[in-house]
């Protein structure tokens, strides 16, 4: 990691990334760029889920998730 002192009272330290460091950083913006692209149909999906009524393995014959004891706590 480079590192670059500062002669100054009291000492001043400005660290930088490598290259190796800043690499990534176009892939990151890239994932931070399509997720606000949509971010809005993600809220409204989410929405839905949570709206939706809860069921565990109601297709199986299970309990509903109602019915599942600790189910829905906080963990």
């Amino acid at each position: 990691m480079p590192r670059t002192v500062h002669p100054t009272v009291p000492p001043g330290v400005e660290y930088a990334l490598p290259d190796a460091g800043r690499a990534p950083r176009s892939r990151v913006n890239g994932v931070c760029d399509r997720t606000g692209q949509y971010l809005d149909d993600v809220e409204a999906a989410r929405e839905r889920y949570d709206a939706a009524p809860a069921t565990y393995g109601s297709e199986q014959g299970q309990a509903s998730y109602d019915e599942v004891p600790g189910a829905g706590v906080a963990r």
